[in-house]
Order: structure tokens, then C-alpha cells, then sequence
């Protein structure tokens, strides 16, 4: 077991420990979202044949002089084809099938119709309007590779194929343990000395956020192992994974080391090389990973973005990595600790580029920082304290553009 590692040893060692969930299929309503599990491919054409852009007239022979004859409207049954004369007009609708001998589509208000019989239009160009049999797509095109987040455009493109379902990786299910003596569930009462548990339903959020399930949110607080264990043990067997929120810290020997110990669990690392969240650890429990995080709220936080949302993202096929930007920072900081450091932000996209704000609160136990929070600010052990218009290292969290940095492919 290791200690006091670097970040991305961590990160590698978590990484190497997980494995994809299984697939299941859904329906498409309820896809957004999830990621592919497969190739999908066009089932034909796209559009499948000769199509209107817009409201008006399908018209042929344009060399005609004069009115076009307006008649009836036609029936798109392959069986009673439909062919449309020289000098004759008939009325059609944005993404309604063309008659054969259509030879341009004119728009309602590009022309005057005369007591329903005779279109007049104002200029006709050969071939205008007309959406072509396959423009889109191509029968067998591939639209969706495996391992693509759902978003909504997409779930709209599959129902233009008639795709009701699809097989999407399964959401990891995870469950949630805050450690500490001193702690309740959140929406009970503390007496002097007892703290509500606000960092449960932190996680539970963020797991959420990351498509994932949370299996059940367990508060051990003065409650024994040996009482708890049959119940963790039970959820356990129904979740991909665990994450611990405190007791990473007591001394020689932590609460989170006594619960590793007493469910048999093999440690991987304890200890990280970073502020805030030093005290992070990793162990595998029957071969399913846990991630054991701070107790302080802000510690917590920083190191799930780094550490718990990378085996999230892994399991489900993505990219651990997160996106990576210099920003401007509108704040100065006096970086004292040799540490590498992580400080709560707020990142914005202006004309001028990223811009970057520190936000107030940025001790290990304060939420201040919670507010706007969408970013991160990476600061190696060397790094000098931030100046006013000094360009820095932002990683971006989520909640910048919800869903942007989950488009890789598996």
C-alpha cells in the first residue's frame, strides 16, 4: 500500500482498478444522457425520397407561360403513383414527399394564387426547395458511435429512423458511507458536539450529476461496524462501487482505516500529495473499488472531481480526463503552502477569452466556496502567488456547460 503519492499516480491506480459496467437497453424517451453501447446506423435514407423545404408549390414545367393549374392534392401511395403534368401546381407541405415530375418547389408568399385554380409564382429557379433522397444521411451511414453521451439532438435523430430503443452501459450504482463518530443524517437534529451530514447528499448530487445511481446514503456515525455490517454488506453486493466521506484522518490509525480492516477490505493508496483532501485514500472491497474522502465539505468536493468522477467516467466508458483550460484570474492569492493546491473558482467566457475568479472560503471545512463553484484552480508546489491578470491553470468542472466533456468516444 502506498502514501503521500501524486495526483495522476492516484488517478492511474484507480483507473487501473476499474471495470465497465454491463449494458442494458432502453427506451429512447429515456435515453438522454446515458452513453451508447454500440454503433448505430442509418436504417435507409435520410430524407428517404424527393422531399418540399417549404410550404407551397411543387411545380412542373418551368418554361410554362403564365398561371400553373392548381390540382387536387395527391396521394404519396407507391401503389397509385402520382406524376405531376407540365404546367400544373400542387400544394405541398415543408417535408411532405414530391410527385414524380416535380421540377421546383416555389413558397406560398413567392407567388399569387388565384381562386384556388391558378398559382402565379413571382420567379422560379429550377430545382429550388427540393430536399434530394439521402441529402442527410445515407442508408448505413454511421450516426452514433459507441460510447457517445445522449443528448437531446440525438435522441431526436434516432426517432427519425425509428429507433424506439437503445442499448446504453448501465448506470454504476454506488454506495455512500459517512464515517465519524460525531455524525447524523442530515435532516436530524444535532445536539452539542454532533454535526448533520451534509457531505451524503453532496456526493449523492454529484453521483447523479455523472449518471450514476446511489444504491442507499448510510450514516455510521456512533454506530458500531460489527452492528452495520450485515446491512453495508447486503447494499454492498448490489453496488459497482463505494465512496466513504471521513474519518480519513485520526492519527496513526484513522476511522476509515478500522472500516477497511473490519470489512476485509485491501487498501491502495492513503494519502495524496495535495491541498485540500490530503488524506484521500483508494482500497478494493471483493474487488469492487472504493474511494475514501475527506470529511471536510470542500475536501470532499475537490477530490471527487478528481478522483471519484474519473472511476464514474471510467466505468461508463468516457474519458477520466477533464477539460483543461489558462484562464485570466480577476483575483490575487498568496499561495503560502509548497503543496499542490486546488482552489475553488468561478471561470467565465468572455470576448477576451477565459477569465477566472477565486472564490472566498477556501479553507478545507468552508462551503463559501460552493457558490458558482464550476472550476478549479491547479496550482503546481512552485507556483507563486496569483497577481490580478496573471493567467492560470483551470480545470473545468460540469457544471460550465453541463454534459460538455462527456462526448468522447470509448
Amino acid at each position: 500500500m502506498m502514501k503521500k503519492i501524486t495526483c495522476e499516480r492516484a488517478q492511474e491506480i484507480l483507473v487501473r482498478a476499474v471495470k465497465q459496467v454491463s449494458c442494458e437497453e432502453v427506451p429512447i424517451l429515456d435515453a438522454l444522457g446515458r452513453i451508447t453501447a454500440e454503433d448505430l446506423y442509418a436504417l435507409h435514407d435520410l430524407p428517404i425520397a424527393r422531399q418540399a423545404a417549404f410550404d407551397g408549390f411543387a411545380l412542373c414545367g418551368l418554361d410554362h407561360k403564365g398561371g400553373f393549374q392548381v390540382v387536387e392534392p395527391y396521394s404519396c401511395d407507391p401503389d397509385k403513383p402520382f406524376i405531376l403534368q407540365a404546367g400544373e401546381a400542387v400544394h405541398v407541405g415543408t417535408g411532405g414527399l414530391l410527385p414524380q415530375g416535380t421540377e421546383a418547389v416555389v413558397q406560398w408568399e413567392h407567388g399569387t394564387l388565384l381562386e384556388n385554380k391558378s398559382f402565379i409564382p413571382t420567379e422560379v429557379i429550377p430545382g429550388s426547395n427540393i430536399k434530394k433522397g439521402g441529402e442527410d444521411f445515407k442508408s448505413g451511414d454511421l450516426l452514433v458511435p459507441r460510447g457517445t453521451c445522449l443528448a437531446a439532438g440525438l435522441v431526436g435523430l434516432l426517432a427519425a429512423f425509428g429507433i424506439s430503443k437503445v442499448s446504453v452501459l448501465r448506470r454504476p450504482k454506488v454506495l455512500i458511507i459517512s464515517i465519524g463518530s460525531g455524525i447524523i443524517p442530515y435532516d436530524g437534529v444535532p445536539k452539542p458536539g454532533e454535526t448533520r451530514d451534509s457531505n451524503g447528499p453532496l456526493l449523492t448530487s454529484l453521483v447523479l450529476r455523472e449518471r450514476g445511481q446511489v444504491t442507499a446514503l448510510e450514516v455510521l456515525g456512533a454506530k458500531k461496524i460489527d452492528e452495520m455490517r450485515p446491512t453495508l454488506e447486503e447494499i454492498f453486493h448490489q453496488s459497482d462501487l463505494v465512496f466513504t466521506t471521513g474519518g480519513t484522518f485520526a492519527g496513526n490509525r484513522s476511522e476509515g482505516q478500522g472500516f477497511l480492516e473490519k470489512i476485509g477490505a485491501q487498501e491502495l493508496f492513503s494519502g495524496v500529495q495535495l491541498k485540500p483532501g490530503g488524506h484521500v485514500g483508494a482500497a478494493l472491497w471483493e474487488g469492487k473499488p472504493m474511494v475514501m474522502l475527506s470529511g471536510n465539505p470542500a475536501a470532499c468536493l475537490v477530490c471527487f472531481e478528481l478522483f471519484a468522477c474519473p472511476v464514474l467516467r471510467m466505468m461508463q466508458g468516457l474519458s477520466p480526463v477533464l477539460p483543461r483550460i489558462q484562464g485570466r484570474s480577476l483575483s490575487s492569492f498568496s499561495k503560502k503552502s509548497m503543496a499542490r493546491s486546488f482552489l475553488r473558482a468561478h471561470v467565465e467566457w468572455d470576448q477576451a477569452g477565459w477569465t477566472v475568479e477565486i472564490l472566498p472560503g477556501q479553507k478545507p471545512s468552508m462551503m463559501r466556496s460552493f457558490l458558482g463553484c464550476n472550476a478549479l484552480i491547479d496550482l503546481s508546489p512552485d507556483h507563486p502567488p496569483i497577481q490580478v491578470g496573471d493567467m492560470v491553470p483551470v480545470i473545468l468542472l460540469d457544471s460550465v456547460f453541463p454534459g460538455s466533456h462527456h462526448r468522447e468516444r470509448a
